[in-house]
This record gives structure tokens, C-alpha cells and sequence, in this order.
């Protein structure tokens, strides 16, 4: 039987940036969650507001606590630097500026422990700022299995789209570390190739259809102004990206029984990583991201997942127009 005494059933690991307007939001969801062998790992990257204050008083009502204070790294090396000092036999990886529903982690770890799973992930709400919502994944059949045969079932039923959301799963922590994971750091945007890799390897996967974690959706968050080297980073971020899940499918496609809907998402992301070069807006810049992605042989590795001749068409006109960019 698990030994709570010794060690906690989960980790909860935040990375905080700057979330003080929301902070005491998200740690009310924390002191009602029913789990209590629970430790918290609050990891300050380089905040500059009051959040590590507020950390500070969470810190003194609850002791099995640990806050992080480094320099601004990004939230994927706030979470490595979290799961590296982790001691749960499970854990999660919540934002700071969302909200759990307070039986999410019990359930979720019982869902575990009962079915020996190596993954468990909710369902979610999704909110944004005019008081609209809507499920993170409606109508999918599908309780245990593999995380191959869930992941597929999703990007059918959104042709080959998918919410690759870290937040609302709970993950054990020794298959974590068994594996090698960890959170690609220094880019934006990698919650992608982390959930695909997960839910390819996770031969022991199980979904949660109940609504337990609430993502908030908010205009701050979706940095519509973003500067030049943003853009910059952006194309640099979806070159990387895509490029670690092209080397995923072709690692793992005898997973899938029909890999098209995962072939789908990644000619949507051509198109994404198109547009992101589109509107960098110093020439220079946008000729030396060009060149970036010509060299990386990207259009060739994409090539021959389009199937319909309107698709193969659209392919070699936006290789063309990277090319003639690059030059």
C-alpha cells in the first residue's frame, strides 16, 4: 500500500511569472482540493510584481511547500527546474493563472492508482473573457488504453486538431523520469511535441470525462502586440516544434491506425509557421527565418503527407514563396 507518511501521493508544480492579479484565484482552488498528502512547488521565474510575496504567505498556512525563486528562464524550465526536486509518486503541472476544481487531484490519483496508469488526464473547461466556454474534449469514447489510440481518436474527431494542453493531466512521476522527459526550453509554444510525445508513449493512458480544471483564456495572455523578435521567435519556435514532431511520427507512426489526422496537424502547422513568417515585419529578419527553414528541409519532410493534388499544390506555393523569401 502507497506510504503517504514517507512521501506525498503528488506534486504540484507552478511555474509564476508576474501572476499577481491572479495568484490568490489559483491557490483558493488549491486550499479546497480534498487530496491531502499533497506537496507544492512554486517556481518564481524572475517575477517582478508581488507574486513571490503572496507565495510567501501561502508558503507559512501550508508547510509541505517550496517555492523556487530564479532568473526569467520561460515556464518550461520553471517546470523542469519544479519536477527535478519533486518527491510525489505523482505529478502535475497546473498554470498560475487558472483554476481546479477541488476534488481534481484525488480523483485524478485514484483514477491512477486503481487503474496503474501512467497518465490520467481531465476534462476542461475552457473560458475566456466574454463569459463564453466550451469543452476541451466533448464526445470522445474513450476511458482506458493507450495514449496512442486516445490521442488518434481526438484528432479524428477534430480533424486533426487537438487541445495539447500539460495542465489539466497528471502524469507518474518515475515513468516521467524512466523515459527522459522533460520541457524544451529557451522557445515558446512546446506544449505540442510534449503532449504528442506523452501520449505516444504512454502505453497505460486513461481519460477523466468531468470537467476538473477551468483554463482561462484571458487577452493578456495571447500577446496580440507582439514586438518584431517576438514574431522572430515565434517562426523559430514553430520551425523547432514541428520539426521534433516530424521526427516523432516517424518514430512512432506503426502507433496509429491511420496516421492522416496526425498528418492533418502537421500541414496545419505549415500553414501556421506560413503565416508567422508573414508577419515578421523587418525584411532582414523575415529573409534570415526564410533561409532557416529552407535549410532545415521542412517542405521536403512535409511534402509527402498531402495526399489531394489542391494540397500538394498549395505546398509547392508556400515553398515557393519561403524560397524566394530566403534569397
Amino acid at each position: 500500500m502507497y506510504d503517504e507518511v514517507r512521501r506525498p501521493l503528488i506534486s504540484l508544480v507552478v511555474p509564476v511569472f508576474n501572476a499577481d492579479k491572479y495568484l490568490d484565484f489559483m491557490l483558493s482552488g488549491f486550499e479546497k482540493q480534498s487530496i491531502e498528502s499533497v506537496e507544492y512547488i512554486f517556481v518564481d521565474d524572475g517575477s517582478t510584481d508581488d507574486s513571490w510575496l503572496i507565495l510567501s504567505a501561502f508558503k507559512e498556512k501550508h508547510p509541505a511547500t517550496t517555492l523556487v525563486k530564479q532568473e526569467n528562464k520561460g515556464a518550461y524550465a520553471a517546470r523542469n527546474a519544479g519536477m527535478a526536486i519533486a518527491n510525489g509518486k505523482y505529478i502535475s503541472f497546473p498554470d498560475a493563472d487558472d483554476l481546479v476544481d477541488p476534488e481534481m487531484f484525488s480523483k485524478l490519483c485514484s483514477f491512477c492508482e486503481e487503474n496503474e496508469l501512467d497518465v490520467a488526464t481531465a476534462n476542461s473547461l475552457i473560458l475566456d473573457e466574454d463569459g463564453s466556454q466550451q469543452v476541451m474534449y466533448p464526445s470522445v469514447d474513450f476511458t482506458l488504453g493507450s495514449g496512442s489510440e486516445w490521442y488518434e481518436k481526438c484528432l479524428e474527431r477534430r480533424s486533426g486538431g487537438f487541445w495539447h494542453c500539460i495542465c489539466p493531466s497528471v502524469y507518474r512521476l518515475s515513468w516521467l523520469k524512466e523515459n527522459g522527459f522533460a520541457f524544451h526550453e529557451g522557445f515558446n509554444g512546446f506544449d505540442v511535441p510534449w503532449t504528442a510525445s506523452i501520449l505516444m508513449r504512454a502505453e497505460q493512458f486513461g481519460f477523466y470525462d468531468e470537467n476538473l480544471y477551468f483554463y482561462y483564456r484571458r487577452q493578456g495572455s495571447l500577446s496580440l502586440a507582439k514586438s518584431n523578435k517576438q514574431k522572430v521567435r515565434t517562426v523559430d519556435s514553430l520551425l523547432v516544434s514541428t520539426n521534433m514532431l516530424l521526427n516523432l511520427r516517424a518514430d512512432v507512426a506503426e502507433k496509429f491506425s491511420d496516421s492522416r489526422f496526425f498528418d492533418l496537424l502537421l500541414i496545419k502547422r505549415r500553414q501556421k509557421l506560413f503565416h508567422s513568417l508573414r508577419d515578421v515585419d523587418n525584411e532582414d529578419d523575415k529573409k534570415e527565418c526564410a533561409r532557416k527553414i529552407i535549410e532545415s528541409k521542412f517542405f521536403d519532410k512535409i511534402y509527402p503527407l498531402c495526399l489531394s493534388g489542391k494540397e500538394k499544390i498549395k505546398h509547392i506555393f508556400v515553398y515557393a514563396f519561403v524560397l524566394i523569401l530566403s534569397r
